[in-house]
């Protein structure tokens, strides 16, 4: 009530089209714990009253609309507006400037000292593109500011709990993270979304593979222990499209917004043209589409066939051979869509807000339209990076998440379908590499912990007649005399050690 919400899904643009019920799931029971969580971790009362204004000041924002107006510009239609004085009330800004930056666009003209500021009435598509852009930013750094909340929340926590113990600082470097893997995405149409978390995928991939197979590879020759050669899905070509720094496929996405005329067709066919079999920088994971036969779209170094999606889409399209399938991609939109953040002119009006939250999301420095900011691709990928730093920092320990069948069907397991994503995924590479070798790894010192027993009444026979206090000899020292300790001959003790 508090925020004018409707009863009904369906009235929000942004949430039409989907269902509102799921059968045996008590939505007010659920939001009665996640609110009482929040509060437990300190998001409770008036912060968490601003989140929610954000959030249903971006279902308003959804219902915007626009019509022409007598001069041939756009403005907000009658409905629209309601749902524009809505969202500015719950977002504490001025409707009339939100409703000018929604519209129009202040542009600058002229160098240093002779500039000259203009104003330009946006058309439909544009007027749409600037509110949907603004409920995206707003959700997006809803999200962020909950993130910080929770992390400071719990930082907090940290020091209290040092100062019971007596600690003067926190050890920030002792954490346990969770990360949830993106699910690769391949659908009928894909576009710059389906880039970035299959781009997230193969990065991760490619971590998987280094930690659990390249590494123990490495680890095995240096400890001189004898390995077959073993096959495993390496995706390094794939990232060197993707994430390559002057030529792959994001940076390429760069480079074509920022040159005058750039189009999403002079990007398609500059890939092809690079990347393709006969290009300067030809990739094995770039499959450029030609027509085949009944209108489909065949891939030159694949051959794998795709059903058309109309001649405009079909111009616009080239294939990615992932390390788990190919995937067609589209690339309409794609130059908007790389656009990073909001205008300066609405970052401006949310600058300007009363709410302490709204105007803390967006800070002088986002209005300002002199600054630089970096593409959405770019933004993406520097984020990857600093992921990867983090967990080559870490231990991990990996759980893989495997579909039984293609077709979501329950009490259903289709052993190929099963097999298939083993092996593309490189578990069955991990589980090749642990048969070979040795799959239980142990620290000298609690080998020695474990094994110490075996010499009680026998150090007469270690060298120097005591357990070496260096670990890593003292095993050597184990090790050597383990088999006089046992009935078995000296290439059987193990086995006899064995229940």
């Amino acid at each position: 009530r508090e925020l004018s919400l409707q009863s009904s899904c369906s009235a929000y643009a942004y949430l039409r089209g989907g269902t509102d019920a799921i059968s045996g799931v008590d939505d007010a029971a659920q939001w009665r714990e996640t609110a009482a969580r929040m509060s437990l971790l300190g998001i409770g009362g008036e912060r968490r009253g601003e989140l929610m204004r954000v959030i249903a000041a971006v279902l308003a924002i959804g219902n915007i609309g626009f019509t022409a107006a007598d001069d041939g510009t756009r403005c907000v239609s009658g409905e629209g507006g309601r749902w524009l004085a809505h969202a500015a009330s719950l977002l504490r800004v001025s409707p009339s400037q939100l409703a000018e930056k929604l519209t129009s666009r202040v542009l600058t003209a002229g160098g240093k000292g002779r500039s000259s500021m203009y104003t330009v009435a946006l058309d439909a598509e544009a007027c749409e593109a600037a509110r949907d852009a603004l409920a995206q930013s707003l959700y997006a750094a809803a999200f962020e500011s909950l993130v910080e909340s929770l992390n400071g929340s719990q930082e907090e926590a940290a020091a209290a709990a040092g100062r019971v113990r007596g600690c003067a600082t926190v050890d920030n470097e002792r954490f346990v993270g969770l990360l949830d893997i993106f699910g690769f995405e391949n659908f009928a149409l894909n576009s710059f979304e389906q880039l970035c978390i299959n781009f997230a995928n193969e990065r991760l991939q490619a971590h998987f593979i280094d930690a659990l197979v390249k590494l123990r590879v490495l680890e095995y020759e240096r400890e001189g222990v004898p390995l077959t050669a073993i096959e495993f899905p390496d995706n390094e070509a794939q990232l060197a499209l993707l994430d390559g720094k002057a030529v792959g496929l994001f940076a390429s996405l760069d480079d074509e917004g920022s040159v005058p005329g750039g189009s999403e067709q002079g990007y398609v066919d500059g890939l092809v043209a690079r990347f393709g079999s006969n290009g300067a920088c030809a990739s094995e994971a770039f499959d450029p589409l030609k027509r085949g036969k009944g209108g489909t779209q065949v891939g030159e170094r694949t051959g794998r066939s795709f059903a058309a999606q109309g001649s405009r889409l079909d111009r616009l399209s080239f294939c990615v051979v992932h390390f788990a399938e190919p995937v067609r991609y589209s690339a309409e939109g794609w130059l908007a869509k790389n656009v990073s953040g909001l205008h300066p002119d609405l970052a401006f009006v949310l600058n300007q807000s009363e709410s302490p939250l709204v105007r803390g999301m967006y800070p002088s420095s986002t209005a300002d339209a002199t600054a630089k900011r970096p593409s959405v691709g770019a933004a993406f990928r520097k984020s990857l990076r600093s992921l990867s730093t983090v967990m080559l920092q870490t231990t991990q320990s990996f759980l893989r998440c495997v579909k039984p069948n293609g077709h979501k069907a329950a009490d259903t397991f289709d052993g190929r379908f099963v097999m298939r994503q083993l092996r593309y995924t490189g578990v069955a590479a991990v589980v090749a590499i642990q048969r070979a070798g040795y799959p239980v790894s142990m620290a000298h010192a609690d080998f020695v912990g474990r094994y110490r027993c075996l010499v009680i009444g026998h150090a007469a026979r270690l060298e120097g007649g005591r357990i070496d206090p260096d670990c890593s000899k003292a095993c050597t020292g184990l090790l050597r005399i383990a088999p006089a300790l046992t009935s078995a001959g000296e290439d059987d003790w193990l086995g006899s050690l064995r229940p």
